[in-house]
């Protein structure tokens, strides 16, 4: 998941950035308000670090800004918060969820920020079917509706399909994928993350005639992307399937 974390703290970001990146996030660092406003509406957060004061704007303004932003689904945690009774009931009113006082403790803070994670995970998990243009990813763990056809997927086509999707038009790297959808923490699984792709663009039928195209990004990872003007008429996965062996588009084996 993609975390913003504003602060001016060299040490805090390096020490936090390397914890977080180990379990598999993202994260994008920003030292001045409106690049970290900005920043988070264009590409989205998942979770936001504020430093109690950076380059003497206060936190709790930055988090007044996030709120009439984001909804309160957001989990937002401010590091650095002085120890008096006043400060802490500023950030609670002004919609913090947790606060961490004096020298934050790295360790802490990880901890905190996945177990805020993976509430918001299951959270997700646990709504209704979510629709993406054609598609739409059901709630059961196995299956992507594609112009109302069901498609049956295994469990890691399945989560791989809804990470890309949640992520869509993000570039996501084979390292990033691998930790977020298998769990490993390794480069010597690539392969795995490939074979994947190649099936699942087959399955879901990801081309711009449907509306997503799902590419390869040489060097960086792949990226599903939203493809705007795609034709009006319903094309079957079937159909769509046997235009792209009829033009010569190499398909891997389901």
């Amino acid at each position: 998941m993609r975390i913003g974390i504003f602060t001016e703290s060299k040490e805090i970001i390096q020490r936090l950035t390397l914890v977080l990146t180990a379990a598999g996030h993202e994260c994008a660092q920003f030292d001045q308000r409106s690049a970290f406003i900005r920043d988070a509406l264009g590409h989205g957060i998942d979770l936001a670090v504020l430093d109690w004061s950076v380059a003497g704007e206060s936190g709790v303004d930055v988090l007044r800004e996030l709120r009439r932003w984001f909804d309160e689904e957001l989990p937002v945690m401010v590091i650095g918060v002085p120890s008096d009774e006043d400060s802490a009931l500023a950030l609670l009113r002004a919609g913090a969820d947790d606060y961490q006082t004096g020298t934050p403790h790295i360790r802490v803070m990880a901890a905190r920020i996945e177990s805020f994670l993976q509430r918001r995970r299951l959270q997700r998990r646990n709504t209704e079917p979510r629709r993406f243009g054609r598609y739409q990813v059901m709630t059961d763990g196995a299956t992507v509706m594609v112009n109302d056809e069901a498609i049956e997927l295994t469990k890691k086509e399945y989560e791989l399909a809804r990470f890309l999707f949640e992520n869509a038009n993000r570039v996501l790297s084979r390292r990033l994928l691998l930790a977020r959808v298998w769990g490993l923490h390794s480069d010597l699984y690539t392969r795995t993350v490939d074979a994947h792709m190649s099936r699942l663009r087959k399955k879901l039928a990801l081309i711009p005639a449907n509306g997503w195209r799902l590419s390869s990004i040489y060097g960086r990872g792949y990226q599903l992307e939203r493809v705007t003007g795609a034709p009006t008429m319903t094309l079957p996965t079937t159909d769509v399937m046997a235009g792209m062996s009829r033009s010569g588009v190499r398909t891997s084996a389901s």
